[in-house]
């Protein structure tokens, strides 16, 4: 059986522009003699739609998409299986299935409904859809396939030290003995994720004795990103191939004659850092082109954070899309300003100078004749950040460009940023890194060519909001709160198991209680984009208001 796996990049509620994409995918795939075309989960209406999935004009927008497609398909002579929300017939339960279509010579000859609905990090499937029942096997030709979405594989016992839900799919698959299993999957992207698609594959394959198919979505859909990286795993467990990495790709292979030295090149790259690069810059890319953003603004300080961002968002958008934004203050060092002028010049952009000393004048002026009171301390620190902001969202609105937040994780974990200064975004491209990543990441992009000054990347990082300022007066050092927000947030290890780990109690206090106070920040921030297994936003919720202190001893 030769099929083609459509790695395609689908845009929630853009039913047309999906369908388009799937036809000319079918008819590639007809022109290479395919029997099956497989795309990814949910390919007619996106993923993931969320709480569109409660509005029934969407679902039957994703039908009719549908009926088109079953009616286009027609007269091509080959299976082609796809993903959409289904209506729910019954009376009870919830509305909606998320369910796989085999249509076949202009007819549904099957569904498969999904059975495993995730509840966990960013997914939510169970507040919308019904769950399927036990999946069935579907002839195609003289082939036996099983259907299955995403998480219906995720469910075996030789992977998880707890599964996470009682009914294992691929035990109901297994004994119906298929020829082959087809996933629809649409799975985000963090470090690390492609391993332990592949493990999960192999566990199935080893239970089931038949290949299995994998097509994963590809591109940016608000803080997600999917990597695409779909794959084929032959019976024996070897790779027989895999689609490019963040890109729309189609793999096409005969199951029956592939072997692993006969597959394409392998696109799946174990450097991380080259992978998160390679992430953001697709995150931003869609994130802007989705939502008919020609142009950004970054408000470049002369440090790293806001180096990196724009030197990614040059690499997603290109360098007339990108506006650099310098705002000197009294306490702006002179090689803040060398830094930020050398990094224009290393992106071929044309720095914007605003200076805000005589702002910030008028506005301590006026505070401390309206209270009577000097504004000094983090009052005029604050202020500062809060004028930056309003002079980026001016230019944004002046250029119709969208703002790219520039704070990394470390500092959202501790609340060190200012609410309506450089909190402000339409999005946050370094919200989920650690600083050493942003490092890491820095030292990356300039390995092909000069792009962040090396003076960027040796001096102490500093907000220069006061005189001689540095992060690590307000914050534990980089070195001890990095790895606390790995450990802690990410992994979600107990505060006590850090101190037995040898992480000093008070500085863990310290963090632990910054970390719960500004929860209420992190609810305003932008939407981040996600790269690890954990990162703040949909994927961790915490109360804002919540007493809970986590013993540390």
């Amino acid at each position: 059986m030769k099929v083609a796996i459509a790695q395609i990049n689908t845009t929630v509620g853009d039913f047309e522009g999906n369908l388009k994409k799937c036809v000319c995918a079918i008819e590639h795939a007809q022109t290479h003699g395919c029997d099956i075309v497989l795309f990814p989960e949910m390919t007619l209406s996106g993923y993931p739609p969320l709480d569109l999935l409660e509005r029934k004009a969407f679902v039957e927008c994703a039908m009719r998409a549908l009926d088109d497609l079953v009616k286009k398909s027609k007269g091509k002579g080959i299976a082609v299986i796809v993903g959409a929300p289904e209506p729910n017939p019954d009376t009870d339960g919830k509305r909606v299935f998320n369910s796989a279509f085999l249509i076949h010579d202009g007819v549904v000859k099957g569904v498969h409904r999904k059975v495993l609905l995730p509840t966990y990090d960013v997914f939510d499937e169970a507040r919308y859809f019904e769950p399927g029942q036990e999946p069935k096997v579907f002839e195609v030709g003289q082939t036996t396939i099983a259907l299955t979405i995403c998480e219906d594989i995720w469910n075996d016992k030789a992977i998880w030290d707890r599964r996470p839900y009682h009914f294992d799919p691929v035990g109901t698959i297994v004994k119906q003995n298929p020829h082959i299993i087809l996933n629809l999957s649409a799975s985000p992207f963090w470090v690390g994720k492609f391993s332990k698609r592949l493990e999960v594959a192999r566990s199935v394959v080893n239970r089931a004795n038949c290949p299995v198919v994998y097509c994963n979505l590809v591109g940016g859909n608000d803080g997600l990103i999917f990597d695409g990286r779909s794959f084929v795993v032959a019976e024996d467990g070897s790779v027989l191939g895999v689609a490019k990495a963040f890109e729309v790709d189609m793999l096409i292979l005969d199951c029956s004659t592939a072997t692993a030295s006969s597959a394409p090149e392998m696109c799946a790259s174990d450097d991380e850092i080259n992978d998160v690069i390679d992430a953001l810059t697709l995150g931003i890319r869609d994130f802007c082109y989705k939502l008919s953003f020609k142009k950004v603004v970054v408000g470049v300080s002369g440090g790293v954070d806001s180096a990196v961002v724009t030197a990614l968002a040059v690499r997603a958008l290109g360098q007339d899309s990108v506006i650099p934004v310098f705002m000197p203050s009294r306490y702006t060092s002179k090689e803040s300003e060398e830094d930020a002028t050398q990094l224009a010049q290393n992106l071929g952009l044309r720095l914007v100078r605003v200076g805000i000393e005589p702002i910030v004048t008028a506005f301590v002026e006026t505070l401390e004749k309206a209270t009577g009171a000097p504004i000094e301390g983090v009052v005029l620190e604050n202020l500062q950040a809060r004028i930056r902001g309003v002079i980026l969202m001016a230019i944004s609105n002046r250029e119709g460009a969208l703002v790219l937040n520039t704070g990394n994780k470390s500092e959202f974990a501790m609340g060190y940023a200012t609410l309506y200064g450089d909190l402000i975004g339409g999005l946050s491209v370094l919200g989920d890194l650690t600083k050493d990543m942003v490092y890491k990441v820095a030292r990356a992009l300039n390995t092909k060519k000069p792009t962040i000054p090396e003076h960027t990347l040796i001096r102490p990082p500093s907000a220069e909001l006061r005189p001689n300022q540095k992060d690590e007066d307000t914050l534990p050092p980089y070195p001890i709160l990095d790895e606390f927000v790995r450990l802690y947030v990410v992994q979600c290890l107990d505060a006590k198991v850090l101190v037995a780990q040898g992480f000093d109690t008070e500085i863990i206090k310290k963090a632990l209680s910054m970390l719960r106070q500004s929860e209420f920040k992190r609810k305003q921030a932008p939407p981040i984009l996600k790269v690890t297994e954990k990162a703040f936003g949909a994927g961790r919720m915490y109360p804002i208001v919540n007493k809970f202190q986590d013993p540390v001893e």
